[in-house]
């Protein structure tokens, strides 16, 4: 079998089946809550309508809520995301975000609680995590992108829905568990998730270096020289445009220096992740630095462009 053949793509199919299975926990952990809160709403006589409708209302909000916020990641955050730490990175924000909800649960225990988690869980699974995954699958060989791919997309995914609907059985049935233990168990697998995830980032590496062969990073466009006024901040930023990485979903640093390698002057600051400048010469002050800006990958290589500042 194609997936099994590969340490990467079988570490993906184990990624795949533990965060279905977390998910699928979740919503069930989740209903229960709603139930729960329905019934009490409804022995204490304040539901203002019907047990059903409360609920059906209820589901409607939440998928409504985390559909936005779905859409809204998609829209603006993912690419942004992609930029500063990769695909290898990108996967290990869902991990941690159900780290931090099922704690945030485990603490209190209340409807609201497993909503909003619940809510950012699914609203950044379908969009960050969905891209993410995709993406890893970019450097491998074709038997592993088009078969083992879709094996795992099908087989593996439905597998940890199945594995899911076991232990909920399992747990509530026979065993007798209660909310709290589901909570904990989503809790451990959450942890299992970002040791997988870890994993998976790191091989990607090796993965693309070794089917692609890692190519550093290229000007786009060179950066032009400034001039500046004494004693006025002044604001530079370096187009993203500037620089530009070959390998498909590889993350650049930026650094900044005067000449070679020496350290910027106090009145320069240098914003990395923003690629800003920010210069405020002291009044008076007339002077020419030449500035060079390094962008470096996830490997190390690295391209650089210099300009001139003159303040006058």
């Amino acid at each position: 079998m194609v997936v099994f053949r590969s340490y990467y793509l079988t570490m993906i199919a184990l990624l795949v089946i533990t965060m279905n299975l977390i998910n699928s926990n979740g919503e069930y952990i989740l209903s229960s809550f709603v139930t729960r809160e329905a019934d009490s709403l409804l022995a204490s006589g304040t539901l203002e309508t019907s047990r059903d409708e409360f609920i059906t209302r209820f589901y409607s909000n939440y998928v409504s809520w985390f559909t936005l916020l779905g859409f809204t990641i998609q829209l603006f955050v993912v690419s942004r995301v992609f930029k500063l730490i990769g695909a290898g990175g990108a996967i290990l924000v869902l991990p941690l975000l159900m780290l931090i909800g099922y704690s945030f649960i485990l603490v209190f225990p209340i409807l609201a609680a497993v909503r909003g988690a619940m809510i950012a869980e699914n609203g950044v699974s379908y969009s960050l995590q969905n891209t993410a995954r995709h993406a890893l699958y970019l450097p491998v060989h074709r038997d592993e992108k088009y078969i083992g791919k879709q094996c795992i997309d099908t087989f593996f995914f439905r597998s940890g829905d199945v594995l899911s609907a076991a232990a909920v059985f399992i747990g509530s049935a026979v065993l007798g568990l209660g909310l709290t233990h589901f909570v904990l168990t989503n809790l451990i697998l959450a942890a299992v998730l970002l040791l997988l995830s870890v994993i998976i980032g790191r091989r990607n590496r090796k993965v693309i270096d070794t089917n692609i062969g890692n190519l550093p990073p290229i000007v786009g466009t060179p950066l032009a020289d400034l001039n500046i006024a004494a004693g006025n901040t002044t604001r530079l930023v370096i187009d993203e445009d500037a620089f530009v990485d070959p390998d498909e979903g590889d993350a650049l640093r930026y650094l900044a220096f005067t000449g070679e390698r020496a350290v910027l002057p106090s009145w320069i600051r240098f914003d990395p992740l923003r690629r800003q400048f920010s210069f405020k010469p002291p009044a008076g002050l007339q002077t020419s630095v030449q500035i060079r800006v390094v962008a470096r990958d996830s490997s190390g290589l690295e391209a650089s462009s210099s300009f001139c500042l003159r303040s006058e």
